[in-house]
């Protein structure tokens, strides 16, 4: 299914329901507007990005996690907060009819 076909599916009342909700909520990232939460990951990766000498300095999973590590505690600690809202369409698509995946070959121990 294309996306043309997905979008005929969906009832004219989610559509304006959705523009309704962006128009009265703005998006926020953690309580920040997305210019906000921009600025704060900018202020905290930007810095550690760079070596002392000014050089790109390359990336690493522990870089990584330390950016992480920087930002969450600037951020003031959030914790992730769910919402049962959803207006992505919910479509089910039957597999029942379709073949199980095969188990992969297993290679025989060597002795």
């Amino acid at each position: 299914m294309n996306a043309a076909v997905l979008l005929e599916l969906r009832p004219a009342a989610s559509v304006s329901s959705v523009d309704a909700c962006q128009q009265e909520e703005p998006v926020s990232i953690h309580g920040s507007s997305v210019q906000g939460y921009q600025d704060i990951y900018r202020s905290v990766a930007e810095p550690m990005m760079k070596t002392r000498s000014g050089r790109h300095r390359p990336y690493s999973l522990e870089l990584g996690l330390t950016i992480k590590q920087q930002l969450w505690e600037k951020l003031s600690c959030p914790s992730l907060v769910e919402t049962r809202r959803s207006f992505a369409p919910q479509i089910h698509v039957d597999i029942s009819e379709e073949p199980l995946p095969e188990e992969p070959q297993r290679k025989k121990p060597r002795h």
